[in-house]
């Protein structure tokens, strides 16, 4: 869709393919993008750019197997992020949800898997995630590159809270709040969740669970009641 709007939305419960699945260009709006048990195969599988927004949800219950899974860049929105099915992002430096440049998801939700090489959710350049991620029980949220995290917020980057009843496992942090990661890249100043850490599952990574860089801040509580660690990045 370019400079388009949809006002019923999208559903997918088959096979799409192509360099990126469904695109959003130029301002485009959406009232919902649901890939209702269908596959999305592309570079990236869902990706809202320059300043294009899903008033209400996307929803995945199917399969996105791509570089990069969700992309939202360019000051582009949606109200959420709900996965129950799998995304998974194959290439080094890939995530599977990737917010950059500004813009902003409502909340994430994950009862599925999140799998990333480099990062299972990253965030960059003064995006955020105004209300809360919540990983459930069911839900693992992971990557597997040894300088990567699960979840990690850089350059100015803002959650609200972070809730985890299930796996978060990154190869070097959990959860990964820097300056500025170096790769993939970012811009500057530090990132933060303006609430609570609450974890009642596994937080892990080689190095640390929860990592804080120089600048970054959890103005809230970290509330662990299984296992966690807290430390500063390696």
């Amino acid at each position: 869709v370019d400079g388009g709007s949809v006002t019923g939305g999208i559903v997918n419960s088959g096979t799409i393919t192509g360099g990126r699945g469904i695109a959003l260009v130029n301002g485009s709006i959406v009232d919902d993008i649901n890939n209702a048990g269908g596959t999305i195969s592309a570079a990236v599988g869902i990706h809202l750019a320059t300043g294009s927004s899903v008033t209400g949800g996307i929803v995945n219950s199917g399969l996105i197997t791509a570089a990069t899974g969700i992309r939202l860049s360019s000051a582009s929105s949606a109200g959420s992020i709900s996965n129950s099915g799998i995304i998974t992002a194959s290439s080094n430096g890939s995530a599977g949800i990737r917010l950059s440049s500004g813009s902003t998801v409502g909340s994430v939700s994950n009862s599925g898997t999140i799998f990333g090489v480099y990062n299972g959710i990253y965030l960059s350049r003064s995006s955020s995630v105004t209300g809360a991620i919540t990983n459930e029980a069911t839900g693992t949220i992971a990557a597997s590159s040894g300088s990567g995290a699960a979840i990690l917020l850089s350059s100015g980057s803002t959650v609200g809270s972070i809730t985890n009843h299930g796996v978060i496992a990154g190869g070097s942090g959990g959860i990964w709040l820097s300056i500025n990661t170096g790769s993939p890249t970012g811009g500057f100043g530090g990132s933060s969740v303006t609430g609570d850490i609450t974890n009642t599952g596994i937080i892990s990574g080689s190095s640390t669970g929860i990592a804080l860089g120089s600048g970054s801040s959890i103005d809230g509580s970290i509330v662990c009641c299984y296992r966690s660690s807290v430390g500063t990045p390696a």
